[in-house]
């Protein structure tokens, strides 16, 4: 289930959000080829949402900033592990997400 024609590392994470069973998540830089595009990515039939081993009940973004170290679906377990940053007060956290989907759609378009 994996997108094989995108790349995701270093992709900014614009939006990350949703409770089960739908998240949405939305990044600008990824890589189609040798183009850059933003992607929107819905998650479709999300349950075990996880953040950093601990289940939660709902997406969002810990900062304003993320930069995707992973992402990844196969046979319907998501990864993302992302780099948050608040560039403002100097603050930095890496979280790794985990759950399990049905469906993911995938919308890209020229950045």
């Amino acid at each position: 289930m994996t997108s094989p024609a995108l790349g995701f590392h270093e992709a900014t994470v614009t939006g990350f959000s949703g409770t089960l069973p739908e998240i949405h998540l939305t990044l600008d830089g990824a890589c189609s080829g040798a183009a850059e595009v933003n992607a929107e990515l819905s998650f479709l039939g999300v349950t075990d949402l996880r953040q950093d081993g601990q289940p939660i009940q709902e997406a969002r973004m810990a900062f304003a900033d993320g930069e995707v170290l992973t992402l990844e679906w196969p046979d319907g377990l998501a990864t993302l592990v992302v780099e948050w940053n608040d560039f403002a007060t100097r603050r930095r956290m890496t979280s790794a997400y985990t759950w399990k989907c049905d469906d993911v759609l995938v919308v890209t378009q020229p950045s």
